[in-house]
Parts: structure tokens; C-alpha cells; sequence
């Protein structure tokens, strides 16, 4: 084999390592100006990032009395800081930011007999900030979990999320506003 053959094998594989470490790495080129713009227009019809985060802190709040109304024994309390970080692919060149609340955590256990129920109310209250697909988990009695999605930047996993884990002696909600507009 030539050297220019050897020295083009070599160079090709070189490329194809750099790029594959770079996608995995987070090093991606960013997205054409066409998909930021798009992301862009997008994140412009939706609230802004206060008012959305006000109402899904609002809607964990209704969540947990909702299953406190149910297992009265529950004592909720907030585990965590909220956490604020830019979104991905075109959103973040848009500008746009998700917010991670704080954990809500009780100590205590749903009833199984509950559970049905309880989710469906849950259900309801996500569905009021667009957080309307469900995402079902494990549901094997005593162990539930459910998630509710928004709708809002789903190709680039940018949505607005509710996750709430019932598992013997504690109860999890835990939940992120969508990619927004500072």
C-alpha cells in the first residue's frame, strides 16, 4: 500500500475518532440558523420562564395536597435547589433556559386502592401547563410512577416535565419548566 493510501486511512480515522468523541463530548456543530430560528419563533408564544415557573410550582403544590388529601399522613418537604441551565440544540442558541425545581419529597405511602385515582388528578393539574403525555412507568403495587410531558421543544427534549414516584415510605415529585424565555 502507498504511502498516500496508509497516510489517507490513517487521517479518515482520525476524523471519524474526533468527531465521534466530539458528539459525545457535546462538541456538535451547532444547529443550522433555519432550526434556530424556528426555536426561536417557538419559544416567543410561549409564556415566559417567571410565569412558567410560577405555575408548574403551583401545580407540584396542588399535586402534593392532592395526595396528601388521600394519605393525610404525608409530609411534604423540599429536597434540592432549583437548578437553572440552558436548553439543548437550537433552543439554547434561541436563548431559551429550563428550570429544575426543587424536589418535593414525603415521607409516608399512597394506598394502592389510591392510586388510580390520585393520578388522574394528577393527570388534570399537569394538563393545565401542557404537560399532557403521559408517560407511564413500573406499576407494581406498592411501587407507581407516572410522568406527564409537554408538548413544547419535544425534538430537542426541552419540555416541560412532571415526574411523581410512589414507592413504600416515600413519595417523589419532581418537575421542570420547558425551555423559556428568561
Amino acid at each position: 500500500m502507498s504511502y498516500r493510501i496508509r497516510r489517507a486511512i490513517a487521517v479518515s480515522a482520525v476524523a471519524s475518532v474526533a468527531s465521534a468523541c466530539a458528539t459525545l463530548l457535546g462538541f456538535e456543530d451547532p444547529p443550522p440558523p433555519e432550526q434556530i430560528e424556528s426555536a426561536a419563533a417557538e419559544l416567543a408564544t410561549l409564556p415566559s420562564l417567571t410565569a412558567s415557573e410560577e405555575a408548574l410550582r403551583a401545580v407540584v403544590e396542588q399535586i402534593a395536597a392532592a395526595a396528601s388529601a388521600v394519605a393525610p399522613q404525608l409530609r411534604w418537604s423540599r429536597h434540592g435547589d432549583r437548578d437553572q441551565g440552558p436548553c439543548s440544540g437550537p433552543y439554547e442558541q434561541a436563548g431559551g433556559v429550563l428550570v429544575q425545581l426543587p424536589e418535593h419529597r414525603a415521607e409516608g405511602t399512597l394506598p394502592d386502592a389510591e392510586w388510580p385515582a390520585f393520578q388522574q388528578t394528577a393527570r388534570e393539574l399537569a394538563a393545565e401547563i401542557g404537560a399532557r403525555t403521559v408517560q407511564r412507568g413500573f406499576r407494581e403495587p406498592p411501587e407507581y410512577y407516572v410522568g406527564f410531558e409537554g408538548s413544547e421543544g419535544r425534538s430537542w427534549h426541552n419540555q416541560t416535565r412532571v415526574h411523581i414516584t410512589a414507592v413504600p415510605g416515600t413519595v417523589t415529585i419532581t418537575a421542570n419548566v420547558g425551555c423559556r424565555i428568561p
